[in-house]
């Protein structure tokens, strides 16, 4: 029986494994390609939504070429984003003392933004997402409505992204940013 049973062991194939810096080569791989992916997506959305831009207006739009363009799209949906961002914020069961704390945003700044007064920075469109505990697609979804995206090569964006994508909070990704030599975000 001792015989049988070792040659039914030995037999079985083993589990293939992949060298860890091949797995890891090919994991970057597959995330650069997901962001990729989710840039031109977000750019084929704005082209959708936006049509009278042509293709080459809303690729430079993404990265901030046309601001005559930009601050068409953002005056456009000024209320939309207050809504959106209300939204979040009763889904999240928080206060707005609580939201614009944790965002690190000053009680007028928030209040602008809150009412639709103003159109937030990119930057406090991340913080705000990042406060409320938002993962990437929402977080796409505010910056869009703000008129705005993650760059694919800049650093606070791909910095934002991997810190979004870690369910890190504000303090977190404001210590990383800081130690890469960017600015902090919200007023803290």
């Amino acid at each position: 029986m001792e015989g049988k049973e070792n040659s039914a062991t030995q037999s079985a194939p083993a589990t293939a494994r992949l060298p860890p810096d091949l797995e890891e080569k090919i994991r970057d791989l597959v995330d650069r390609s997901l962001r990729q992916l989710e840039e031109n997506n977000r750019c084929l959305g704005l082209y959708r939504e936006y049509k009278e831009l042509t293709v080459e207006q809303v690729l430079m739009l993404s990265y901030g070429v046309y601001e005559d363009e930009l601050n068409r799209i953002r005056g456009r949906n000024e209320l939309q984003f207050a809504d959106l961002l209300r939204e979040a914020r009763d889904s999240k069961g928080m206060s707005d003392v609580d939201l614009y704390k944790a965002a690190g945003l000053s009680k007028q700044a928030y209040s602008k933004v809150i009412s639709g007064k103003c159109v937030p920075s990119r930057e406090t469109v991340i913080a705000l997402a990042v406060a409320l505990g938002q993962g990437i697609y929402e977080t796409n979804a505010m910056l869009k409505t703000a008129g705005y995206c993650f760059l694919p090569s800049d650093a606070l964006s791909s910095l934002a992204r991997s810190s979004i994508r870690m369910k890190q909070n504000l303090e977190e990704l404001n210590t990383i940013l800081d130690e890469n030599g960017l600015p902090v975000l919200g007023s803290k």
